[in-house]
């Protein structure tokens, strides 16, 4: 073998394909966000070769670019018959160093599922600290009903004065200040320069006038319908049920079928709440949030 590492480029295109078959049974996301990824001015998306094969991918993402950085790191693929040779393992490290020159002071994220032993082993030989487990609830949309106008959305001049609302709220407290991104994939710091990005596309919207709900419309991971994911709910733990309730007939008022949340699976009041406002796991899986910061 002679295995190397260089930015992953346009022509790789074929060669991605045929390897992102082989994960998942065929239903990898990456050829979905290849082009965007590639065109991405921060970060690296990582070609791993063999030679002149591609055998691999790795992604590390900037997330928040201010006086602390946020990285993300995501899509590690290693093709399945170069597995167990120790290139993920490369790979990795080939990644952390990316960071340490590129990162600046900051921290560096990544998600991975709780079967996912060899990255647990990694992250936690390289200094990352497992943050949280994470896991999916969804419920369906409810039929429009007065209960939709409880929501009205927050316009970007507002943002300011209502990210005060932020810190109280049960969310904010229990899911180490972070927000989830893309359906729950990635997952980030709510700053005021996020909820000002919310505000602006028209997703930033006010619960009663007192509770910040930061909405991505997605496509059900499983069932490919409309789907609403929370990002955040800024409620206090009295309010949690009746605002997640009333989200049901908000995604209907957006025409979502469905909505989503990921939380902490060790939040067991807001296990209990989200039971109660009618939501109910997704799968049976869960997957832990690792950091490590510099």
């Amino acid at each position: 073998m002679e295995i190397s590492f260089r930015p992953a480029r346009p022509d790789d295109h074929p060669a991605m394909l045929a390897l992102c078959a082989k994960i998942w049974d065929g239903n990898d996301y990456i050829p979905e966000v290849w082009d965007d990824w590639l065109a991405e001015p921060h970060g690296q998306f990582t070609a791993v070769m063999d030679g002149e094969t591609l055998i691999g991918l790795g992604k590390l993402s900037l997330m928040a670019d201010g006086a602390q950085k946020e990285w993300w790191l995501q899509g590690l693929r290693i093709d399945p018959a170069y597995r167990g040779q120790g290139i993920g393992r490369q790979l990795h490290e080939h990644n952390m160093a990316l960071w340490h020159r590129l990162g600046g002071p900051g921290v560096l994220r990544l998600l991975t599922a709780d079967d996912n032993l060899m990255v647990q082993r990694l992250c936690e030989q390289t200094g990352f600290q497992r943050l949280a487990r994470v896991i999916w609830h969804r419920a369906e949309a409810l039929s429009p009903s007065s209960a939709s106008d409880s929501f009205r959305p927050v316009a970007p001049a507002e943002a300011a004065s209502l990210f005060s609302t932020v810190e109280p709220s049960h969310l904010y407290q229990h899911h180490h200040r972070l927000m989830s991104l893309e359906g729950g994939w990635s997952w980030t710091e709510l700053t005021l320069a996020r909820l000002n990005q919310f505000a602006e596309r028209g997703n930033a919207w006010l619960w009663h006038g007192r509770a910040l709900t930061l909405v991505e419309p997605i496509t059900g991971e499983d069932s490919g319908a409309p789907t609403l994911h929370l990002s955040f709910v800024g409620t206090t733990t009295d309010d949690l049920a009746g605002c997640l309730r009333e989200t049901r007939t908000l995604a209907s008022r957006l025409g979502r079928q469905f909505v989503s949340v990921t939380v902490s699976a060790d939040d067991l009041i807001l296990s209990e709440v989200l039971n109660a406002a009618g939501f109910a796991r997704s799968w049976d899986g869960s997957y832990f949030i690792y950091e490590i910061s510099q």
